[in-house]
C-alpha cells in the first residue's frame, strides 16, 4: 500500500531529501506520494537542489539503487513547463531526466512546445551570456564548492536538432549538432569552446561599420574563446582532397570568399569577439564587389585566386600569396587590368574607399594561356570576359 504524506488542506508538501550526503533538497510539491522505491510529486513542483532551483508541473524521484539509504534520491524525471536555474543561467524544456550518480541530464520538447532553450549568464553585467535553443539537450554536470557548500554546475552541452546559438556578436546554425564545454576563466566559470562538426552557418554582426559577415562551413567550426580563435574547416575526401562544392564560404556585402581552411584570431578585450585577423588557405578564390559604396554593390569588380590569404580588419589590408612555382592571379574587370605574381598586397584603407594594388616578386599585368584558362574555370566566365593580352 502506498503511503501518503500529501497535505490535502495546504499548497504544498515539504520534506528533505538527500540528494547528497552533505547538501539536502527541499521539494515544495502540490500532491506528493511515496510508495517506498519512488517519490512521485505533482502540482507546481520546485525543488532547492544544489543544482539550482528545479521546477516542473510533474516529478519522479527514484533512489540510489548502490545506497542503503531509501531517502537518497539520485534520478529525477521531469514533466511539462521544466525549469532548471541557477547562477550560471536557466534551462527551460517539457522533459528532462537527471542522474546526479553519472553527474549528466537529458532534456527535450513535446510535440506543442518542441523547443529547449539554455540562456546563461555573462561573467559580468555587461558581458554576453550563451543563448542555445534546440530539440533535445545532452547536458555533463560537475561538482563544486562555493563558500563550503557542495553545488553542481554545468560541465559540457551537447545540443541537438535545429540548433542555434548566440554568443555576443556571433551566431551559429546547424541542422545536426553544437558542442559547448565549458571552463574556469579568471575564477569564473564561462564558455571555453563551442563546436559544430558539420554543416554550419556562422553570422557575425560588427556593430561598428554595421556590417553582417557570413560563413557557411561543411565541415567542422571550432571557436575557442579561452585562446580567442575559430578555425573553420571543409570537409576532405579519403584522400585528403576538398570538393570545391563544399569549401568555406564567407560572405559580406563586400563580396565573397572561398577557401579549404579558414582561421580567424579574435581581438583578445575581455567580452569583445571582433576578428582582428583571418586567415584563408587552400584553393583560396576571391569575388570583390566593393566600389566605395556598400548599398550599391552588387556587380563583381575584382576576382582573385591564390593559395593562401591574410586579411587585416584594422588596416583593411589583403595579402595573397601562392605556393612554389604557383601564382597569384588577380583580374579587374573595371580596368581590365590583369596581374600575375607570387603575392600580391591590397590595401583597401583611403579616403575614396578605393584599393591600391602592389605585386610582389616578378610580376606581369597578362595572363599567359593555362592562366586565363583556370581563372574562367575557377569562376565560371564566359569567354569573352576576360581575354588575354599575349
Amino acid at each position: 500500500m502506498k503511503v501518503f504524506f500529501c497535505l490535502l488542506f495546504m499548497s504544498f508538501s515539504h520534506c528533505y531529501l538527500a540528494a547528497d550526503e552533505s547538501e539536502p533538497m527541499t521539494i515544495h510539491s502540490g500532491v506528493a506520494s511515496y510508495d517506498g522505491e519512488a517519490l512521485s510529486l505533482t502540482g507546481q513542483v520546485t525543488i532547492e537542489h544544489p543544482l539550482g532551483i528545479i521546477s516542473a508541473k510533474k516529478l519522479m524521484a527514484y533512489p540510489d539503487s548502490s545506497s542503503k539509504q531509501k531517502t537518497k534520491f539520485s534520478l529525477l524525471t521531469l514533466d511539462e513547463e521544466v525549469s532548471i536555474e541557477n547562477d550560471s543561467g536557466c534551462l527551460k524544456c517539457q522533459k528532462a531526466r537527471l542522474d546526479f550518480i553519472k553527474l549528466e541530464g537529458n532534456f527535450a520538447g513535446s510535440e506543442e512546445q518542441p523547443e529547449v532553450r539554455y540562456e546563461g549568464k555573462g561573467d559580468t553585467p555587461s558581458s554576453p551570456g550563451l543563448l542555445l535553443s534546440c530539440r533535445s539537450m545532452d547536458v555533463k554536470l560537475e561538482r563544486t564548492s562555493a563558500s563550503k557548500k557542495m553545488r553542481l554546475q554545468i560541465a559540457s552541452i551537447i545540443a541537438n536538432e535545429a540548433v542555434s546559438a548566440s554568443y555576443g556578436e556571433i551566431h551559429l546554425a546547424t541542422p545536426h549538432h553544437i558542442e559547448m564545454e565549458q571552463g574556469t576563466l579568471n575564477g569564473k566559470s564561462s564558455v571555453r569552446t563551442l563546436h559544430a562538426p558539420e554543416e554550419t552557418t556562422l553570422v557575425y554582426f560588427d556593430k561598428k561599420t554595421n556590417i553582417s559577415h557570413k560563413a557557411i562551413v561543411y565541415g567542422s567550426a571550432h571557436l575557442d574563446f579561452f585562446q580567442h580563435h575559430a578555425w573553420l574547416d571543409s570537409p576532405r575526401d579519403p584522400h585528403g582532397a576538398v570538393n570545391t562544392n563544399k569549401q568555406v564560404y564567407l560572405e559580406n556585402a563586400m563580396g565573397e570568399m572561398y577557401a579549404d581552411h579558414v582561421e580567424i584570431a579574435f581581438n583578445d578585450q575581455s567580452n569583445l569577439h571582433t576578428p582582428k585577423k583571418i586567415y584563408l588557405k587552400g584553393s583560396v578564390k576571391i569575388l570583390n564587389r566593393f566600389d566605395g559604396h556598400i548599398q550599391e554593390s552588387s556587380t563583381v569588380l575584382q576576382y582573385a585566386l591564390a593559395d593562401q590569404l591574410e586579411y587585416d580588419p584594422e588596416q583593411e589590408q589583403i595579402y595573397l600569396s601562392a605556393d612554389e612555382g604557383k601564382r597569384v592571379l588577380f583580374f579587374d574587370t573595371v580596368n581590365n587590368l590583369q596581374m600575375s605574381a607570387p603575392a600580391l598586397k591590397i590595401l583597401r584603407k583611403s579616403h575614396d574607399g578605393k584599393a591600391s594594388i602592389q605585386g610582389v616578386g616578378d610580376v606581369r599585368f597578362t595572363f599567359l594561356e593555362r592562366e586565363l584558362n583556370l581563372l574562367q574555370n575557377r569562376f565560371k566566365m564566359s569567354s569573352p570576359t576576360v581575354q588575354s593580352k599575349g
